[in-house]
């Protein structure tokens, strides 16, 4: 017996069953030479082919437990349903005889090759059906589907026409064997007709339809599907749906499945060769300076792109603060900068997605109010008048009042505050930036927050909260850079380019929407990913000591934008004119995000509206109606930030029935509106 491939293999109850196509010699290797090949077509050919072996499906089942007390010459295949037999034959010797998995009907079409089967449920389990090419011809010319139970033949064949190994590809959620498609290019030496990829019902083995491509392709024996990673063909799903790229495909641009980490995703393309080896061609394309150009002209990176949207690695996802961040971003961007790299779309979010707020109703009728009331600031009063009231410097004590926060507080202050004798400056901005990020990372946002938004009605609060981040080192440069230079900076490094990506995502709605923030106002959510921007290239913060008409930026300017100006500006605006950002800092600050949870002082409100050609947003504190009160730790061994300004207004506490008259009037402007 001879032979090159085998269609399938499990055990069963104590011996190997072993599916197999099989010759009964050797010879055809030594028959396949180019000089046979290149014969003419007709009689030469056909006595070429006639001296072929022909190659059939045969069954050996090899008991697993011979031993020296194993009987001679008795059958030992026990199982009533294989006819194939084992006998020992002499000590350390068994003599098996096949069973022939297929009925005369298979030698018209020349006996087969090239097995296939389910392989993905099936593979070294007990099976029913493989598929394979017909040898009618010394190249095959058939494709055929055999049941090995039944040994019922289902055969595919046009003259002319020779078929490559069929590959079957399961339809989404399959819950038969063959429920599913086979794949084959079919090529064909007539010059009229079309190379084409052939896709045949599995089940019944007839044509669901043909992709021509008009080049020829070279005649191949093995074949492969690009699948979708998730078991299921990217391929299959779009026959199987009408619609390629549907919402149930699971992968591929359109979809919305749900996602695994990049890291996983990344694991997972590295098992299979086919993707893991357009992920290492996609990697090289992305590096070096011409990057832009090779995604658009080399034609192996588009195809390696190409592959890869259908791969885990397009829906990938990263958590916020897991423990290889940058490793999983980094993966992300492989893909993603190859969509993006060179036009004007923003980036998605590599992040997992955030949850919307269950609560948006409350900060939506401040909204409404806050674009239509002007009423002048009041400043704060203390209750008692011996007491400071200022909240950033309450935040400072209470972080010094928790270890973690303590302990990294002090870590970024000494660390923006040393100087850079290697570069001369003042200070190292990367270490600085680094510093700044193990703040935010590790610091719960209890206390992080508190030092970043608290609310201010005096210059010296407001002050001290834009000396929070040491801006000398970790936000100003010697020269602005024009903004857009600044995000082409960030753009090139995974990390900033992902926090500012979900900067974006989370913090900014389109003018003249219902929400003044996405995932129905989720405050929170936009906080959280500013803050992550602390510590990158577009750092942002407060520009100057304002405490009534506070503004964000990063640092870098719009002039000497020439033609650019515009895109400039509305970048600019991002921080700038950011509604979500500017109200998310007023929740956080007047503690509506806990007032369930939190006693309560509350201020009068006040409001501007801008209004300009294209953009209508509020840019002065709106009026929401409550403010947190809080904690008074004891002094007595509590420092402050050395060289920030102390503030001595007062504030007056007021009860929670303080809030009726704010509510009542949103409520009466939210029926006005609508």
């Amino acid at each position: 017996m001879f032979t090159l491939h085998q269609i399938n293999a499990y055990e069963d109850n104590g011996f190997l069953v072993m599916d197999m196509c099989c010759g009964d010699d050797g010879e055809v290797i030594g028959d396949f030479t180019l000089e046979n090949l290149r014969r003419e077509s007709g009689e030469e050919m056909d006595k070429f082919y006639n001296s072929l072996c022909r190659n059939l499906p045969r069954r050996y089942v090899l008991p697993l437990t011979v031993d020296e007390q194993t009987p001679l010459d008795q059958n030992l295949v026990t199982l009533h349903n294989y006819k194939a037999t084992a006998k020992k034959t002499k000590p350390g010797e068994v003599l098996l005889t096949h069973e022939e998995l297929y009925d005369d009907e298979l030698l018209q079409y020349g006996g087969l090759e090239f097995p296939q089967i389910n392989y993905e449920q099936y593979n070294g389990r007990p099976y029913r059906y493989f598929y394979s090419c017909g040898f009618g011809h010394v190249f095959s010319d058939s494709l055929l589907k055999m049941d090995v139970h039944t040994k019922e033949l289902k055969v595919w064949r046009y003259p002319g026409l020779y078929p490559s190994e069929p590959v079957f590809v399961a339809s989404p959620k399959a819950t038969e064997e063959d429920d599913g498609v086979v794949l084959s290019v079919i090529i064909t030496p007539r010059h009229e007709k079309s190379t084409f990829l052939l896709v045949l019902d599995a089940k019944t083995f007839t044509e669901l339809g043909r992709a021509e491509v008009p080049v020829n392709v070279p005649y191949g024996t093995h074949a492969e599907a690009a699948s979708s990673w998730d078991g299921s063909s990217a391929l299959s799903v779009s026959l199987a749906n009408g619609s390629p790229g549907s919402p149930d495909t699971g992968s591929g641009p359109g979809a919305q499945p749900e996602w695994v980490d990049c890291i996983q995703a990344s694991d997972m393309c590295n098992q299979n060769p086919y993707c893991s080896s357009r992920y290492r061609v996609m990697r090289q394309c992305l590096v070096g300076k011409e990057k832009e150009a090779m995604l658009d002209n080399n034609r192996e990176c588009q195809a390696a792109l190409e592959v890869l949207l259908v791969s885990p690695l397009y829906d990938c996802r990263c958590k916020r603060g897991m423990k290889k961040e940058l490793q999983c971003l980094q993966n992300y961007w492989t893909i993603h900068m190859g969509l993006t790299e060179g036009g004007d779309m923003d980036d998605s979010s590599p992040y997992e997605p955030v949850a919307p707020n269950r609560h948006p109703d409350a900060f939506r009728l401040a909204s409404i109010s806050s674009g239509i009331i002007t009423v002048a600031p009041k400043g704060f009063h203390c209750l008692d008048p011996e007491k400071n009231c200022n909240p950033c410097l309450d935040a400072a004590k209470a972080c010094n009042l928790n270890g973690s926060c303590k302990r990294q507080r002090s870590a970024y202050i000494a660390t923006c505050s040393k100087e850079d004798p290697t570069k001369g400056e003042t200070c190292s901005k990367k270490r600085c930036h680094k510093a700044l990020r193990l703040f935010l990372d590790r610091v719960h946002p209890e206390f992080s927050h508190r030092l970043l938004f608290c609310p201010c009605q005096s210059e010296g609060c407001a002050e001290r909260r834009r000396q929070t981040i040491v801006p000398d080192c970790s936000y100003k440069d010697k020269e602005k850079p024009n903004c857009l230079e600044l995000r082409r900076v960030c753009r090139q490094d995974s990390l900033c380019r992902s926090r500012l990506a979900d900067y974006l995502v989370n913090c900014w709605v389109t003018p003249h929407t219902v929400s003044t923030c996405p995932n129905q106002d989720n405050h929170q959510a936009c906080l959280a990913s500013y803050a992550r921007l602390i510590g990158t290239e577009m750092t942002p913060n407060y520009v100057d000591s304002s405490f009534s008409n506070w503004t964000i930026s990063p640092w870098c300017t719009c002039k000497g934008s020439g033609n650019q100006e515009e895109e400039c500006m509305n970048f600019m605006r991002y921080f700038t004119d950011n509604t979500c950002l500017r109200n998310a800092i007023q929740v956080f600050g007047y503690g509506i995000d806990n007032m369930q949870n939190k006693n309560v002082s509350v201020p009068a409100p006040s409001a501007t509206t801008k209004t300009g050609p294209e953009w209508s947003t509020g840019t002065s504190d709106p009026p929401f109606v409550a403010i947190p009160k809080y904690p008074e730790p004891s002094d007595g061994g509590l420092g402050k930030t050395r060289g920030l300004p102390e503030d001595h207004s007062a504030c007056l506490c007021a009860n929670v029935w303080a809030l009726v008259p704010g509510l009542a009037l949103a409520l009466v402007l939210a029926q006005h509106a609508l």
